[in-house]
């Protein structure tokens, strides 16, 4: 009979033992099998993980494959790039993924239950059966690129070698020569760079697979749309993974994400899915309601006052036709869409200038109308600091006119020199943390708050009270004339520190903005605090899947009664419960977004797996000594340790606690940005870049100059020196470098001396200068200075002082050359001077 022990998830040190009795019968001594024979949580989780361990253990897939035999029929499951040993098996996340291999799929499933992994198994499929392909996978940020680099080398027998990050810090043309480097497998990218670089021509042809985290935010001209048509155009059998905890819960915007990606298949999975409920401990969720103070009463007596009178503007206008009490910030902003549009359509000034004055007082109606959402949801702080703002804003109309009203300055200055009572909520706040360290004192917490200025407030007044707290915020931005935002920053490596810290228990409390809601590696937290309510049922799911993931999690939100709070809680629920049935809808209703030709696959070779391993272990042999080097701390990625499913008591009878593996979809991992290429070596490839971009663009610079004035067309250029065997990217770059110094200029797809602009003001009458047409040969080289025969006739001589040609062009004035410049002749106490603008055409 074997034997396991399960820790209990409601009394810390209580294990209950679950026996199997036979291949079909398993009891627990939990009260919930004891006193109702029913088939409990524990014996579930112990048949999965069961069921597990049988498809990753050695005689499941390596042993079978190894000994000969025939492998699993599943195309994931056999698939010997997988490290089955960093990975416990999901039915689910085998069944999406197997689903996603030949169609584009959008996977919806809740935060911290695999999205990673399945991405994971998608692209080993590829990078297996089509090793001469290539995969990319796009994060919408450059921490969630590295997060994803370190998690797939984990998960893939992928050699580091063959992955590449690619973001903005590096050059484009820098870029581009990696995107072309044959020996590339997988890049990891963020969507602007790609977008970037397919307008500097990338080709996604040769890429079998493309993947789209935070998939919910392809819409309107976000860089995802732009990259998945360039995708679907380019590669003749495209494959779109894209997935995403909530595409939202209106019909029109998961449309819209369809649409923009060509998704032919939906694969959803919410908490109730019978195959993801065993992995699912549930959030319990509290609600806090509070009344905002009467004391703020008389604050929005003044801003509501404000508020009627511009309301009052667009009533008279015929554009409101309500009662103002009942206008709310969605009937603002379709208002101001409403007159945007019909500034655009009218021709007439008259007319358009009405509608600008009239967009003035719908831009203040909605400035006042956050100004009261600000106060009576989140207390003075902010809202003082949003006055501020807006008194100091000189760049928008709207905001100048409200800077000026004197009932604005008078509340400004009241909220200079007075304190008001705190809001309701940080009590709430402050009791809702305590009651749950009273519990677990060890517990790590994560308040969400939409506002920056809030935040701080709140980690400002949780020190106060002795708590180990941090505010958690992104990078900021500037304004427009360099005026820094005064809100509270943090750059990525100050995130990175502190979530570190988090992850070590220094800390015990995040305070975070919405940063902290998508896709960063996050520790599993006891206690999540919405600080208001959202009114996106995406970042809802997003901030209650930071709880839950090990254990039955809890999320506690508060709501201040009678405000916008109290209509974004019931919104985002309503959509909540609207998205299966949209889901389901939706899905009846795709179909083929493009007739696919497959290639032949051809299995990569069965040594690769081993130097991969080998590859990866000499790796983080250098980085380890590096770090020893400079005596760095935990700059090394956390080992994950190899997955143990189930531990059986020993024979004593000391029974050994079971490793709840559900904490396994994402083990913890560093986010640092650690390059597969060390510092020094990534700054070597890029000298050795630079260089041959440089004698690149010295040949192309002379075969222009061959061709004088008729030009070089450019697709044959990039043709011809394809054929010569250098990259097509590569030779863009030279050719953008000459642009750019102005040696060459482009017109029509042709290529000519930059000098050919002067030549044809001169034709045209419109150039006064003293340039002219003259054939040189160069006599003689000297330091500083060259000695050339001009027309036959003249001698004269060029020193550096008068030649103002492009910089490029000096390659060409060698002894014996003869060329065909634009120039001048001076006489300069009486010796003859050539002064040089630019070169045409090299004619010997």
């Amino acid at each position: 009979m074997d034997t396991w022990s399960i820790p209990s998830e409601s009394r810390p040190g209580v294990n209950y033992l679950v026996r199997r009795v036979s291949d079909d019968y398993y009891t627990c001594t939990c009260p919930h099998y004891t006193y109702r024979r029913q088939e409990c949580k524990h014996i579930r989780l112990v048949k999965e993980l069961l069921r597990a361990k049988q498809l990753v253990s050695q005689e499941g897939i390596e042993g079978r494959m190894g000994a000969g035999l025939e492998a699993p029929t599943s195309p994931i499951l056999g698939n010997p790039m997988i490290r089955w040993d960093r990975v416990q098996v999901r039915e689910y996340q085998v069944r999406i993924a197997e689903s996603s291999l030949s169609r584009n799929t959008l996977v919806v499933l809740p935060t911290a239950l695999g999205k990673t992994v399945i991405a994971a198994y998608v692209a080993a499929y590829y990078l297996y059966n089509y090793p001469w392909m290539k995969v990319l996978m796009m994060a919408p940020t450059r921490p969630l690129v590295h997060q994803h680099y370190q998690r797939v080398l984990e998960l893939l027998r992928v050699k580091p070698s063959e992955a590449k990050i690619l973001t903005g810090q590096l050059e484009p043309e820098y870029r581009l020569y990696w995107w072309r480097d044959p020996s590339i497998k997988i890049y990891f990218a963020t969507p602007e760079v790609v977008r970037n670089d397919l307008d500097l021509g990338l080709s996604l042809k040769d890429f079998s697979l493309l993947i789209f985290d935070e998939a919910h935010r392809a819409r309107k001209e976000y860089a995802y749309t732009r990259v998945a048509e360039a995708y679907m155009s380019q590669s003749p059998c495209p494959v779109i993974l894209a997935l995403t905890a909530s595409p939202g819960g209106q019909e029109r915007k998961v449309r819209e994400i369809i649409e923009k990606l060509h998704i032919e298949h939906i694969e959803y999975r919410s908490e109730m899915d019978p195959d993801v409920k065993p992995y699912i401990h549930g959030v319990e969720i509290e609600y806090r309601v509070v009344d905002p103070p009467q004391s703020y009463g008389e604050y929005v007596k003044v801003l509501r006052e404000m508020l009627n009178e511009q309301l009052s503007k667009l009533m008279m206008a015929g554009l409101i036709k309500k009662d103002p009490e009942h206008v709310f910030r969605r009937d603002l902003l379709e208002i101001g869409e409403m007159l945007r549009y019909e500034i655009g359509v009218n021709m007439l000034d008259e007319e358009r200038g009405r509608m600008w004055n009239l967009l003035i007082h719908q831009s203040m109606a909605l400035i006042i109308y956050h100004a009261i959402d600000l106060l009576l949801s989140q207390g003075q702080y902010a809202f003082r600091n949003f006055l501020e703002k807006v008194a100091e804003e000189r760049r928008r109309q709207s905001h100048r006119r409200l800077a000026r009203d004197p009932r604005w300055r008078e509340l400004l200055e009241r909220m200079r020199r007075e304190r008001l009572e705190e809001h309701p909520k940080i009590p709430a706040l402050i009791e809702v943390v305590k009651e749950q360290l009273r519990k677990a004192p060890e517990s790590r917490i994560i308040v969400f708050t939409q506002y920056r200025d809030s935040a701080q407030h709140i980690a400002d007044v949780l020190k106060k009270e002795g708590l180990r707290a941090e505010i958690f915020v992104g990078q900021g931005r500037r304004g427009r004339r360099g005026r820094a935002d005064r809100a509270p920053t943090l750059s990525q490596r100050q995130q990175l520190e502190i979530l570190e810290r988090f992850r070590r228990g220094e800390l015990g409390i995040l305070v975070s903005t919405s940063i902290g809601e998508e896709g960063l590696d996050i520790p599993e937290v006891e206690l999540v605090v919405f600080y208001e309510p959202v009114p996106s049922e995406i970042r809802f799911i997003q901030r209650k899947g930071r709880t839950g993931r090990v254990k039955v999690g809890r999320c506690v939100i508060l709501v201040a009664d009678k405000t916008l709070d109290m209509a974004y809680l019931t919104g985002a629920m309503a959509r909540l419960k609207k998205m299966r049935a949209i889901m389901d809808r939706l899905n009846r209703s795709l179909g083929e977004a493009k007739r696919r030709i497959w290639p032949e696959p051809k299995p990569i070779e069965a040594g690769y797996m081993e130097e991969a391993d080998r590859e990866l272990a000499e790796l983080m042999a250098r980085r380890a000594e590096q770090v020893a080097k400079i005596g760095v701390e935990g700059a090394e990625p956390s080992e994950v340790k190899p997955l143990e499913v189930l531990t059986k008591p020993d024979v004593e009878g000391a029974q050994a606690p079971v490793e709840d593996l559900r904490s396994g979809v994402e083990p913890a991992i560093e986010a640092e940005e650690a390059p597969i290429i060390e510092p020094e070596e990534e700054r070597l490839r890029q000298k050795e870049f630079q260089a041959m971009v440089k004698g690149l663009a010295r040949h192309v610079y002379r075969r222009v100059l061959k061709a004088g004035e008729r030009g070089v067309s450019i697709p044959l250029l990039i043709e011809d020196l394809e054929y010569e065997g250098f990259d097509p990217g590569t030779v863009r770059s030279a050719i953008r470098r000459l642009i750019k110094s102005g040696a060459l200029m482009e017109e029509g797809e042709r290529l000519y001396p930059a000098g050919r602009r002067i030549l044809e003001k001169k034709r045209m009458g419109l150039y006064s200068g003293d340039a002219r047409v003259y054939r040189v040969y160069v006599e003689d080289m000297y330091p500083g200075a060259a000695v050339v025969v001009v027309n036959d006739r003249f001698r004269a001589s060029v020193p550096m002082d008068l030649y103002d040609a492009p910089p490029a062009s000096r390659s060409v004035w060698k002894k014996g050359n003869e060329l065909k410049i634009l120039g001048a002749l001076l006489r300069i106490d009486g010796k003859m001077y050539l002064r040089v603008y630019d070169i045409l055409e090299e004619v010997g």
